[in-house]
C-alpha cells in the first residue's frame, strides 16, 4: 500500500516498580513526531515515503519526575498502533 502511515499509543507509557508514586512516564515519538494516547492518529510516515520504504527512528524518552528517578526494577510496555490512512483521508 502506498498510503501514508499513521501512528498513536494504544495507552499512556510508562515504566512502573509496582508503587504507582514512583512511575516513570515516557515520551514516545516516531520519525520525529511526539505521540499521546489521548489523540487522534498522527501522520507519521507520508505516502511519498512509504512508497518507496524507508528505516525512522523510534524514540522512547523516561521523563524525569520532580523529586528524581528511584531505583528499583521497572516493567513497562509501549503499545502502538500503526495504520495506513485511507486515500483522500
Amino acid at each position: 500500500d502506498t498510503s501514508a502511515i499513521e501512528a498513536r499509543l494504544e495507552a499512556p507509557a510508562y515504566l512502573s516498580n509496582g508503587k504507582a508514586e514512583d512511575d516513570i512516564h515516557l515520551r514516545v515519538s516516531f520519525n520525529g513526531v511526539l505521540l499521546s494516547a489521548d489523540s487522534v492518529p498522527q501522520e507519521v510516515v507520508s505516502a511519498a515515503d512509504a512508497a518507496t520504504g524507508s528505516r525512522v527512528m523510534l524514540e522512547i524518552v523516561p521523563v524525569k519526575p520532580a523529586d528524581g528517578f528511584r531505583a528499583g526494577d521497572y516493567r513497562g510496555n509501549v503499545l502502538l498502533q500503526f495504520n495506513a490512512r485511507a486515500p483522500g483521508a
